[in-house]
């Protein structure tokens, strides 16, 4: 977890082939939040809006990683 953080200020250049194509504002000083969803703990910076953002949790088995906030919703659903 701490490595992550560590890539914070950097994820969003180094993921953006992520959104295919899709227009996102690139914050000059990425500060990403902290949130959970069910019993996940995921960090996420929203971009151009919450439905175009990067959202990333781990877990004891998942590194789970989306470029929105239904995806991530989604995703952990699928590995619980």
């Amino acid at each position: 977890k701490i490595n992550m953080r560590n890539w914070e200020p950097q994820m969003v250049k180094d993921l953006t082939q992520l959104f295919m194509g899709e227009p996102i504002t690139m914050p000059e000083n990425p500060v990403f939040s902290k949130n959970t969803y069910l019993t996940f703990k995921k960090r996420y910076i929203n971009l151009t809006s919450p439905e175009i953002s990067l959202d990333y949790g781990i877990s004891k088995d998942y590194l789970i990683i989306a470029t929105s906030k239904d995806m991530m919703f989604a995703s952990i659903l699928l590995v619980k």
